[in-house]
């Protein structure tokens, strides 16, 4: 008996010890916070802004081929982004267990509807490409650029790994 318990005691790995956590970045404040407000508020109204701007544009060019088509998978992935990006959000302000997992689920996620803006042009006409990815590279180099600074910021913030233990 006294050597099954010693077997099991082999068998068990060591404890990792845990840092200890400063208090003074325990919270959703700071840089934290903001990423909190851009998920719930900003982000949403700005893809909401950018949906209605699409289907306007849209609907006086239904004449072209391939723009409803692409105007419709915008406005999906539109949708789909705005709800991860609002749970993902909220899930950060309440320190909702699994809340940075989420987030960078959300943040995939919009590296993929990055790549479809990217390659979206093939859905248009040959003589309507080059303007149509003129007028979206702007929002993929920006995006691009928000996708590497928030993934950093959660990678790497003291603040994060201080107030989500998971």
């Amino acid at each position: 008996m006294a050597e099954d318990t010693q077997k099991s005691d082999e068998q068990q790995p060591a404890p990792v010890p845990q840092q200890p956590v400063d208090a003074a970045y325990v919270g959703v404040k700071g840089w934290l916070l903001f990423l909190c407000v851009v998920m719930t508020i900003l982000s949403p109204l700005a893809s909401l802004s950018r949906m209605m701007t699409g289907c306007e544009s849209a609907r006086q060019a239904s004449h072209i081929s391939g723009v409803n088509t692409l105007v419709t998978i915008d406005t999906i992935f539109s949708l789909v982004l705005i709800a991860l990006s609002f749970y993902a959000g909220v899930g950060l302000w309440s320190k909702r267990s699994g809340a940075v997992k989420t987030a960078f689920t959300f943040f995939k996620t919009y590296l993929g509807y990055l790549a479809w803006c990217l390659f979206s042009p093939v859905l248009l006409p040959s003589r309507y490409q080059a303007a149509y990815f003129g007028a979206i590279l702007p929002l993929v180099i920006g995006g691009l650029i928000g996708y590497w600074i928030w993934t950093s910021y959660l990678k790497k913030s003291k603040r994060v790994k201080a107030t989500y233990a998971d």
